[in-house]
């Protein structure tokens, strides 16, 4: 069990299959996914969307930047977007997380 919570909070967007391969190699356990799968639902562990958040966040800069566009007015904003294909969009959307608690990544964004 400790490495199975180990893989997942190593990296919580795993599949079944790999925490299987890992099993299998780590201790010769021959589990099917369905038996990982209900053993991670006994432990209260469940597949859910991910939150992504960036690495390169920076609390005390983002805290500045919110406390600095509050002062300007709303209809002097002006906001774009950028359409294109970065790093975030080929990770996988949902991942493993404890119930009660969001299911978070930490991203590279740049």
């Amino acid at each position: 069990l400790q490495l199975m919570l180990g893989l997942i909070e190593h990296s919580p967007d795993i599949y079944l299959d790999k925490i299987q391969d890992e099993l299998y190699y780590a201790h010769g356990l021959q589990l099917s996914t369905s038996t990982i799968w209900c053993t991670l639902r006994r432990l209260k562990i469940r597949n859910k969307q991910l939150s992504k958040a960036a690495v390169e966040r920076c609390e005390e800069t983002h805290l500045a930047f919110m406390f600095e566009i509050g002062m300007i007015k709303p209809e002097y904003l002006v906001c774009t977007d950028e359409c294109s294909v970065n790093i975030p969009t080929t990770y996988r959307l949902n991942g493993w997380s404890y119930h009660g608690v969001r299911a978070c990544k930490h991203c590279n964004f740049v």
